[in-house]
């Protein structure tokens, strides 16, 4: 007599521990995803909570696991929403990769002289190129991550990042600091 095959249940986590992973995952990520945009860590820290108040209401079969692409993308809207206010209410200077990326302090290597010729460069790319290479390289999104995100197709992600690329190589060529 044969005996059927026991499969191992896999059970989902409880939606509280679910929550309880996203936010210690995410939280810190989207904060600075969020200071990108914003410009201050109070309002940014405040679009993260946004974000995460937003995945406690919305069903977590829609959300998709992991949520980070959803997050992200809910953390980005809510962040623009807050500039296109701004720009009706203006009251705050814009962020640059400065505000973001802290300036070696004065006497450090040649490298860190390097690096602050990169972020300089970088925030002269047009502002499409930018949200995509630091969502690429500074938040380690996929490209599928990105297109949650970003709303762009693969495929343009892949043109945008390869166009930044080499237009940052460019203008890095032969700017030694």
């Amino acid at each position: 007599m044969e005996t059927p095959m026991m499969t191992p249940v896999v059970e989902e986590p409880s939606n509280e521990s679910w929550l309880r992973g996203a936010f210690q995952t995410y939280e810190s990520r989207l904060i600075h995803y969020a200071r990108q945009f914003v410009g201050d860590w109070e309002t940014a820290r405040d679009v993260a909570q946004d974000s995460f108040l937003k995945l406690c209401q919305q069903d977590r079969g829609k959300v998709g696991d992991p949520p980070g692409a959803w997050l992200y993308r809910v953390t980005r809207n809510r962040a623009l929403d807050i500039l296109r206010h701004r720009k009706r209410h203006p009251h705050q200077p814009a962020e640059t990769a400065e505000d973001f990326f802290p300036q070696p302090a004065p006497g450090n290597t040649a490298h860190d002289d390097r690096l602050a010729l990169v972020w300089e460069t970088l925030e002269k790319l047009p502002e499409q190129q930018r949200e995509v290479v630091r969502l690429k390289f500074l938040h380690g999104l996929s490209y599928k991550e990105i297109r949650q995100v970003t709303g762009l197709s693969e495929s343009n992600i892949g043109f945008i990042i390869h166009t930044a690329v080499r237009t940052l190589r460019g203008r890095l060529q032969g700017k030694q600091p």
